[in-house]
C-alpha cells in the first residue's frame, strides 16, 4: 500500500522521489500503473507546465518526464514504495527494447536505470519480473495524488481521474509559476 497522509479532509500520497544520479544505477520493481506524463519546468525547483498559454514556456520549454510507482526490494526487506522520476525518452526506450525482446511492461516489471555519467542521457532497460506477492499495491488515483504532492498541488479527489484533477490542479499550477518567475 502506499504511504498516505491526510491533509484536511482529502488524503494525499506522499512518497519519496528517486532518481538516478550520474555514474550510477538503480533497478525497480515497477507498481504496474501509469506511467503519468507531466511537462516540468525548473525555475528554483520543479514545477508542472501549465500548457497552452504558460508563462514559463516563454522562458524555458519544458522537459517531458514521466513518474512511476516502484519499489526497491532490498535483501529480506519489505519493499520500499517509491516515484520514480525519469524522462519520457528514456521510458519510450524501455518499452520498446521491452517490445523487441518479447517482454510485457507490467505490475512486478524489473527496469534498470543507469546514466554513465552526470550528463549522460538516462537509459532504462527491462530485465524480467518479480514475483507480484512480494510487491505493495498501487492504483492510478495513488500515482496522481503522489505527483499533486510532488508538485505542491491539490490532492484528487476519491475516484477523480486523472485528466479531471489535471483540469482542478491548473489554476493552482498557474499561481506556483507565476510565483516562481516573479522571484527569477
Amino acid at each position: 500500500m502506499l504511504a498516505t497522509e491526510r491533509t484536511g479532509s482529502t488524503p494525499r500520497v506522499a512518497l519519496p522521489v528517486v532518481r538516478v544520479a550520474g555514474g550510477s544505477s538503480l533497478t525497480v520493481a515497477w507498481l504496474g500503473v501509469g506511467p503519468m506524463f507531466a511537462g516540468v519546468h525548473w525555475l528554483g525547483r520543479a514545477l508542472m507546465c501549465t500548457g497552452e498559454n504558460c508563462e514559463a514556456c516563454a522562458v524555458q520549454s519544458p522537459r517531458l518526464m514521466a513518474y512511476l510507482p516502484v519499489a526497491f526490494l532490498p535483501d529480506g526487506g519489505a519493499a520500499r514504495t517509491a516515484l520514480w522520476e525519469i524522462t519520457d525518452a528514456a521510458w519510450q526506450q524501455a518499452a520498446g527494447l521491452a517490445r523487441m525482446e518479447g517482454i510485457t511492461l507490467e505490475l512486478g516489471s524489473l527496469l534498470m536505470g543507469e546514466r554513465k555519467r552526470e550528463r549522460s542521457p538516462l537509459r532504462v532497460t527491462p530485465l524480467g519480473t518479480v514475483a507480484k506477492r512480494q510487491l505493495p499495491m498501487a492504483t492510478r488515483w495513488g500515482l496522481t495524488s503522489a505527483v499533486a504532492t510532488l508538485f505542491r498541488l491539490p490532492a484528487p479527489t476519491a475516484n477523480e481521474e486523472t485528466a479531471a484533477w489535471a483540469a482542478r490542479a491548473k489554476p493552482a499550477a498557474v499561481r506556483l509559476l507565476a510565483d516562481a518567475l516573479n522571484a527569477v
